[in-house]
């Protein structure tokens, strides 16, 4: 629902470029479903796009399956079934081009720790502990969507 209004948003002011500016839509993957639909809730009043993914494998197959730029930022846990954050991670961050760039934040009860080590190596924008304070990751999100933003546009400029 969100993301068609972003599209019609997108007419109205003449450009996706401007409506991807003012409209971050996020990635969000989160095994615990409470935590997944305080998220969801929390984004959402917040105005920030979601799409949402219960596993690892769930959200590589829903970033892949969107149109290239769909997602500023995917937000991910580091532990869950079948594919963990920090593998998903690099597999968007090593398929996104600077044209489409995405931000990855990594959130984790458990390795939050290692995970602030291997950032940097990872490409990470973040890693943040749980439990989570919602205001404060909404703020991440936006910064991260703020990076995705002045990327593509660099890619943009050339």
């Amino acid at each position: 629902m969100l993301l068609a209004e972003q599209s019609a948003g997108a007419v109205a002011q003449g450009t996706a470029w401007e409506t991807e500016i003012t409209h971050p839509h996020v990635l969000v993957c989160e095994d615990e479903s409470e935590i997944l639909d305080e998220i969801s809730e929390y984004f959402h009043e917040d105005g920030i796009a979601i799409s949402t993914a219960a596993d690892g494998y769930a959200a590589a197959m829903a970033f892949k399956g969107a149109p290239p730029g769909t997602f500023s930022v995917v937000v991910t846990d580091l532990r869950m079934p079948q594919l963990d954050g920090a593998s998903l991670a690099k597999g968007i961050l090593a398929g996104s081009d600077a044209a489409h760039a995405v931000e990855v934040i990594v959130m984790s009860g458990h390795g939050a720790e290692e995970m602030r080590i291997r950032q940097h190596e990872l490409g990470l924008f973040a890693v943040l502990q749980k439990p989570l304070n919602l205001a404060d990751l909404a703020a991440t999100v936006l910064r991260a969507h703020d990076s995705a933003m002045t990327r593509r546009a660099a890619a943009r400029a050339g």
